[in-house]
């Protein structure tokens, strides 16, 4: 590597910023997109949250038998979430560390994440 050149840690931290812009500006406009559909905000938030996990556990997330009550009551304190969200942000946890162990990279797991958001726009635009 010679002078000037980015270092591979640099180039990883560029790579997780763009990411993270990517998964944000997806995440924006889904939620945007189900608001004018119809879908009530909070409702809204939850159906993405559902999106991310809904890969690998094929329906609606529910809590798992490896979800503590603990877990649960540790991320409500700490956040101020629901039951729902606190559930959903647990099985997202989940997600990410079972990506992790697949041996992606962050930036991987993002870009992962935020081709569930786009993949899933196709069929969640009404919600009754």
């Amino acid at each position: 590597m010679g002078r000037g050149e980015p270092s591979e840690k640099q180039q990883d931290r560029a790579a997780i910023r763009r990411a993270k812009e990517r998964f944000r500006a997806t995440a924006r406009q889904q939620r945007k997109l189900l608001v004018a559909g119809g879908v009530e905000a909070p409702r809204a938030s939850l159906q993405l949250l559902d999106q991310l996990v809904q890969h690998r556990h094929g329906s609606a997330p529910s809590c798992s038998s490896d979800a503590t009550v603990t877990e649960l009551e540790h991320i409500v304190a700490a956040t101020g979430f629901n039951s729902a969200q606190a559930t959903r942000t647990l099985l997202l946890k989940q997600e990410i560390s079972h990506l992790r162990s697949q041996g992606h990279t962050t930036a991987d797991v993002i870009s992962k994440l935020d081709h569930r958001l786009r993949a899933g726009s196709g069929f969640r635009r009404r919600s009754s």
